[in-house]
């Protein structure tokens, strides 16, 4: 199973205390099992595709089933709709995906799969594969989020960074050190 899958699993609904994987691996197992039970009955000919009518294509030869497997590994290649081609008919993600899709947040009034192959689409349109955009300007740097030369004031509540596990002197003594220290400084002084 993948992680994130929403579909049916059966047996699953018996299974409690357990992670995902523990209970789809747990209730899978359980499912073949009682299936195992039951006496393996023998499928019609007809349903086993043994007793092929005229009209139907014939079976291939295993040369030629052999020649159909490098198509399959090349699509195993290509599983991201991040890298595929804009023209690709499989460039899109499935019902049911629940992670992030750039560029489709103002997109609706069609299937997901319609919708998201236009989210790709145009994102890799704008962003055209890791070219350098022209006219991009570069960030200005940013100063600092805390003074290197004072203590915070009394009260801080927010979170400095080496200042745990230290006692014995003032707050501004003690901020002082942790702001103004790198960490090969801190772990001489230690």
């Amino acid at each position: 199973m993948i992680p994130g899958y929403t579909g049916f699993v059966p047996q699953a609904q018996f299974i409690f205390a357990k992670n995902c994987s523990q209970v789809w691996a747990e209730a899978l197992n359980d499912f073949t099992q009682w299936h195992g039970e039951q006496g393996s009955q023998e499928l019609p000919k007809e349903v086993k595709g043994e007793d092929v009518e005229k009209d139907q294509e014939p079976k291939l030869e295993p040369e030629q089933e052999v020649e159909k497997e490098p198509e399959l590994r090349q699509e195993v290649g290509q599983a991201s709709p991040y890298s595929m081609d804009d023209r690709d008919p499989r460039k899109f993600f499935m019902s049911g995906f629940t992670g992030y899709v750039p560029r489709a947040r103002f997109l609706f009034g069609s299937s997901f799969p319609v919708l998201t192959n236009q989210a790709l689409q145009e994102f890799g349109q704008t962003y055209s594969r890791g070219r350098p955009q022209k006219g991009l300007k570069h960030l200005p740097s940013l100063s600092k989020t805390y003074p290197q030369n004072l203590g915070l004031l009394p009260n801080y509540g927010g979170y400095v960074p080496g200042y745990k596990f230290q006692f014995g002197r003032t707050y501004g003594h003690l901020t002082h050190d942790a702001l103004g220290l790198s960490t090969l400084q801190k772990q001489l002084v230690a």
